[in-house]
């Protein structure tokens, strides 16, 4: 009798855990990544990985050729 109501203690908390993990994942929100200004919003469908990852480089690139906000040129 002990035992069946261990192993019946166990599923209910196996079940509760289930539902909160369940809950909890699908309350995560995606996180938009931001667009630079004059920068595609997304690839085009048709477009290769090879596209992709250049369109990735040169997104990265224009941004860090931009000055910091409130930096100052040449203290």
């Amino acid at each position: 009798m002990k035992a069946i109501f261990g192993v019946l203690g166990l599923v209910i908390v196996a079940v509760v855990i289930g539902m909160l993990a369940k809950k909890q994942v699908s309350s995560v929100a995606i996180p938009q990544v931001p667009v630079a200004p004059g920068q595609p919003a997304a690839a085009a469908p048709g477009t290769t990985p090879k596209q992709q990852m250049d369109q990735l480089k040169q997104g990265l690139e224009s941004t860090l050729q931009q000055p910091r906000p409130g930096e100052e040129q040449g203290k």
